[in-house]
């Protein structure tokens, strides 16, 4: 059986983990790290994007969230470190990974569902793509 779907905690250390000194992350990267951790769905995943947007504990930072077609344009740039691009360097492992590339489209997918939904109900929906932990 899993766990709660959202752990702040679990997101805490993922966050400092990619981020060392309070510097801000893509929140895709902490998400695929969290959904390998926790095991959830790409459903679940946006609810935990969503869900983190309402934590007081995270810094959320300028751009367009995963609702919107220009997010995509960063998947563009995984499929040229996936073809093994020499220009293309990535700061993390996992980054050259198929099954993350993967990922984020389906994210994009689940969140822009999510997105449709809350302006049909007339609530607002967040967009951030950076994040961090707040300073004390």
């Amino acid at each position: 059986m899993k766990d709660v779907i959202y752990d702040p905690d679990v997101l805490v250390m993922i966050v400092k983990e990619l981020s060392r000194e309070h510097r801000f992350v893509e929140v895709d990267k902490v998400l695929f790290l969290y959904r390998e951790r926790k095991g959830l769905t790409i459903k679940e995943c946006a609810l935990v994007y969503e869900l983190i947007y309402q934590d007081d504990r995270f810094d959320k930072g300028w751009g367009c969230g995963p609702q919107f077609k220009s997010w995509l344009r960063r998947r563009k740039s995984l499929l040229r470190v996936l073809r093994g691009v020499p220009s293309c360097q990535v700061p993390f492992p996992f980054m050259k990974n198929r099954k993350y590339a993967v990922f984020i489209t389906k994210l994009h997918k689940a969140v822009r569902e999510h997105w449709r939904k809350a302006r049909e109900e007339g609530r607002p929906f967040p967009s951030y793509s950076l994040i961090r932990v707040r300073k004390d």
